[in-house]
């Protein structure tokens, strides 16, 4: 429903939408050029209080048309009673709101002009979708929300919407008030990580559209690389869970026999992660009909601290409340210089490359090898499984995957033409690549899926998604929080970093005057930039503060 259609301006449209009540509403600010948003939907902020009017005796059909729109940011809180109103009987009865949602613009006005055949067409700037399963696509910088409504007089000679598209139209503002993002949580193939996969759902009964796309198991795109402790075919009892005094009670009808301790246990950690920050929300008890299931051993994922490395004097170091430690000293290579070093999530190793590039190195119990040498390579990520990824420029279409022991793997990066890639990291769970590689003018950031042999050995990678970047340089990105990226775009006195969810709006900080590199930890306040000039700053708010000098090629476990 996207498209680059321009109509003429109805200015008084968007005064008719803005009237929507919003009980309790506080302002969300919105920035940048490229479908940026500042606004983090929170699952702890309560649904507001929504409400619209009916149809008018004897509106026209822009009338109609613009109070359906105005009455489906309502729909949420009343079921969408108001909104079916505005419709014709049968469509009334066939309509399907929850299959999709087109953001448009707040700041923008709605633009309509009647057609040739008596319909109603609606247009405005967009700024993204959601689908039926809580999939959120970022609309480009040009795309338009375009859909048209065709309008019919019955008997009682009022007009009323007689066919339109299923789903519905909201504004930023209404979608931000209404919608929260909440990662579902799957199993890696060797249950010893779990991986988010980010959704959009309505704050209204969020853990029943949470569970119901657990179980319905991993989407496509992680097809090969994630899986799922619940059979498939299990639905939620009685449609819905049950939240009361801080326990949501989840009854489950499961076709296969659900018996096994460690199959539950692992069922009780994606649930209990999935839910967890739900308001209201303190624990997860699990049943097949009114019999429970033990958690006999909870699960809980590793919280040790992490934190950033990078170049000193020559040095790996690690930087810990300010003050520097060395791990690795120069005096291990032969040119007295490493450069980008990565560590695992264990901190057992820690791999780089010399002032050439070419050669890469591991350390680990006091001692280097060389792992590789090339003609010139992208700074390496080790993932949860030990796995060391490289790209060596000599090859641009194959990525390389190393282990300490000198096992190797090589995987075609997924596309077809031979775009550079200048950055590249994997995932912390080992599960996601992202890639920046420069097309025509601009750089293009994507990300695809590892696919795994049995026995963890990567071995493909599934088709990329691109993410909306703009068209600004890319020198550096970062995962955040295992579903988000951090990018670093533009040079010189203009930088900007962005966060980019998997998928939602990005949200956009001011960068610092030349920043050439960061790196991103766990949480958002983990973010770090680094100057030409070796200065390094770490997020404060919306500011950055400088905590170092003299370092370079910053990076965090992973």
């Amino acid at each position: 429903m996207f498209n680059k259609h321009r109509t003429r301006w109805w200015g008084a449209v968007l005064g008719g939408v803005s009237a929507l009540s919003l009980v309790g509403c506080a302002a969300l600010p919105t920035a940048g050029p490229v479908n940026d948003s500042e606004v983090r939907v929170g699952m702890n902020q309560p649904l507001l209080g929504l409400s619209a009017p009916g149809p008018v005796p004897n509106a026209t059909v822009e009338q109609i048309v613009t109070g359906f729109i105005r009455a489906c940011s309502a729909g949420y809180s009343d079921d969408f009673t108001v909104a079916r109103s505005f419709l014709a009987p049968k469509a009334a009865i066939d309509w399907r709101p929850d299959v999709q949602v087109e953001i448009f613009d707040t700041d923008s006005a709605l633009e309509t002009r009647q057609l040739g055949d008596g319909s109603v067409e609606v247009t405005a700037r967009a700024l993204g979708s959601v689908d039926e399963h809580g999939n959120y696509t970022v609309a480009g910088p040009s795309e338009r929300v375009r859909t048209v409504f065709s309008l019919v007089k019955p008997a009682d000679n009022q007009w009323r919407i007689a066919a339109l598209e299923d789903g519905v139209m909201l504004s930023q503002s209404a979608f931000s008030s209404i919608y929260a993002s909440a990662p579902v949580y799957f199993l890696t193939n060797d249950a010893g990580a779990l991986v988010p996969d980010l959704r959009w759902y309505p704050r209204r009964r969020l853990p029943t559209y949470l569970v119901n796309a657990l179980l319905a198991g991993p989407q496509a795109g992680f097809k090969g690389a994630v899986r799922s402790a619940f059979p498939a075919g299990s639905t939620l009892a009685g449609g819905a869970v049950d939240v009361f005094d801080g326990v949501a009670n989840v009854s489950l009808n499961i076709p296969d026999a659900f018996s096994d301790p460690t199959t539950i246990n692992l069922a009780y950690w994606q649930i209990e992660s999935t839910l967890r920050d739900v308001s209201g929300i303190s624990t997860v008890s699990l049943s097949i009909g009114k019999v429970p299931l033990e958690n006999t051993n909870p699960i809980t994922q590793s919280t040790t601290p992490q934190f950033p490395i990078m170049v000193k004097d020559g040095n790996v170091v690690r930087l810990n409340s300010g003050a520097t430690e060395v791990l690795v000293p120069a005096g291990v290579v032969a040119s007295g210089v490493i450069t980008n070093p990565a560590i695992s999530t264990a901190g057992n190793e820690i791999v780089f490359t010399d002032s050439s590039y070419r050669r890469l190195y591991v350390w680990g119990h006091g001692a280097v090898t060389q792992l590789y040498n090339g003609r010139e390579l992208l700074a390496a990520s080790i993932d949860r499984n030990g796995w060391i990824w490289t790209l060596d420029t000599a090859n641009p279409r194959q990525v390389i995957a190393l282990r300490p022991d000198g096992t190797r793997a090589n995987l075609e990066v997924p596309w077809e033409t031979g775009d550079p890639v200048h950055a590249f990291t994997v995932s912390p769970d080992g599960t996601r690549v992202a890639f920046v590689r420069h097309v025509g003018q601009a750089d293009i950031v994507s990300v695809a899926v590892v696919i795994r042999d049995g026995s963890g050995t990567p071995k493909s990678f599934s088709a990329p998604v691109t993410l909306q970047a703009g068209n600004e340089v890319v020198p550096a990105i970062a995962w955040l929080q295992g579903d988000s990226l951090v990018l670093l775009t533009g040079s010189g006195d203009n930088t900007t970093v962005r966060i980019a969810p998997l998928f939602g709006p990005v949200s956009t900080l001011p960068g610092v005057k030349n920043a050439v590199d960061l790196a991103a930890g766990e949480e958002e306040n983990q973010i770090y930039l680094i100057t030409t000039g070796g200065d390094l700053y770490k997020r404060s708010g919306r500011n950055w503060q400088q905590v170092l000098n003299g370092v370079a090629d910053p990076s965090y476990p992973g």
